[in-house]
Formats: structure tokens, C-alpha cells, sequence
């Protein structure tokens, strides 16, 4: 009964003190630092363990073309653009990492992953804010993962 009794106690104190985290909006930071503590690739960086570099004489090596159907040509419901080309500017975008595996320290630019669906993302949420002024043209390149920017090198 009295390890019963203590039990509740302590679950009632981590309850309490996660809904305290919740409210003061201080749950969500601990949280991601928990995910970042363990996504963190193991080992130091090794330049020769990664992939070639992309040919951009290749049109999969794009992102975004301003010829070529993709997300960054998204537009909300009711309004128009222009028809990408056809505009008068155009706009080099570099989207933010998406990397963020914790297997290596450098994208191996794989179409059917994780990194290349939050690279669709952002050409849809963030590329996509130009598509009426100006022509897209947005690479895919090696991506660091998110940990080469939190280091201390």
C-alpha cells in the first residue's frame, strides 16, 4: 500500500510538472532538445564519405524550374499567376535544410526521402511566394544536417 501511495505521488508531481511545462510554453523547447540530443549523427565529419556532387546540367538536380511542373509553382484557390518563363525576373531560391537524419552528417540526395519531401514542402511554403513576380529556379544540393550548424566548430 505505501509504494502504491508513492507511485501516485510521483506520478502526480511529473504530471503536474508537465502540464506546468505545457502551459508556460517551455514543454515544446524541452522537447526539441531532447530530439536534437539524439538525431545528432555519431562521428566526426569524413569529406570522403559523400556523394558526388549534382551535375545541374541535369534537370533532377532542380528543385524548381520555371519549365517544369513542381510545387514551387503553387498558388492559393482564386488567385493567379503568371505562367512561369514568362516573367521578366528571375529568382535564385536556396531553400533551408531539410536534412535531418541522424545517419550522416551530409544528405546523399535521395528522391524517395524524408529530406526531399521536406524540400517539397518548402518549395510549397516558401519558393512558392515568388512564383507571381519572378521566374523559380531552385537547386537540390548536398545538404548538411542540422547538427553542423548547433556544433561548436
Amino acid at each position: 500500500m505505501k509504494i502504491l501511495k508513492g507511485l501516485a505521488v510521483v506520478l502526480g508531481v511529473v504530471l503536474l510538472v508537465a502540464v506546468g511545462l505545457g502551459v508556460t510554453g517551455y514543454g515544446g523547447n524541452l522537447l526539441f532538445m531532447a530530439v536534437l540530443a539524439y538525431s545528432s549523427p555519431s562521428g566526426e565529419f569524413d569529406p570522403a564519405d559523400t556523394v558526388a556532387p549534382p551535375d545541374y546540367a541535369e534537370r533532377v538536380n532542380w528543385a524548381a524550374l520555371p519549365d517544369m511542373s513542381d510545387p514551387a509553382d503553387l498558388v492559393p484557390a482564386g488567385i493567379e499567376a503568371p505562367a512561369q518563363g514568362t516573367l521578366a525576373v528571375d529568382t535564385f531560391f536556396i531553400h533551408p535544410t531539410g536534412f535531418l537524419s541522424s545517419g550522416a552528417w551530409i544528405s546523399p540526395m535521395d528522391v524517395s526521402s524524408g529530406t526531399e519531401e521536406n524540400t517539397q514542402w518548402m518549395m510549397a511554403n516558401q519558393a512558392s511566394a515568388y512564383n507571381g513576380c519572378c521566374n523559380v529556379y531552385a537547386p537540390r544540393y548536398r545538404e548538411a544536417n542540422i547538427h553542423a550548424y548547433l556544433g561548436t566548430e
